[in-house]
């Protein structure tokens, strides 16, 4: 067990446990996000760089950081480290409740709304729309929700 320390490189210490649990994780698990971070820690044990990480794994650089300071930080060993760092839910959450409600709210404004308006038109004044009923929404938001129902409707 060699760490590598060079500018640029993502290396970090595997024993030869890890390594296969790893090896098994990437080619065996129907978990997508927990194979995504196993691939990343191998190609960190292997040296590459983040930019080589970042290539093979479609991942940025921020979350490549974040998935290798899980792992240095992590004061357990073998299966349980490599299943707690692998299969951890971390990421971003998001609110169901939440989502469903503002797609909601956007189709019931956008009902109101002239279907000759320009997609740009409509987005603007269903913000402006909730902005009076006192619900924050952004013009890409609206734009994102509008696409997805247009989507299921076709």
């Amino acid at each position: 067990m060699v760490a590598i320390a060079a500018k640029g490189r993502a290396a970090i210490v595997l024993t030869r446990e890890e390594e296969l649990l790893l090896t098994n994780i990437v080619h065996l698990s129907d978990d997508e996000a927990a194979a995504k971070r196993a691939m990343v820690l191998i190609l960190a044990w292997q040296g590459k760089t983040y930019n080589d990480i970042t290539r093979c794994t479609e991942i940025s650089e921020v979350v490549i950081s974040r998935i290798k300071k899980q792992w240095a930080n992590n004061d357990l060993s073998g299966s349980e480290k490599v299943n707690a760092v692998c299969f951890s839910k971390s990421g971003r959450r998001k609110n169901k409740e939440a989502m469903a409600q503002k797609a909601s709210n956007i189709l019931q404004f956008n009902k109101r709304i002239s279907p000759e308006l320009s997609q740009n038109a409509r987005s603007l004044a269903i913000v402006e729309m909730a902005k009076q009923e006192g619900i924050k929404l952004s013009q890409s938001t609206v734009i994102r929700f509008l696409r997805e129902d247009q989507k299921v409707s076709s």
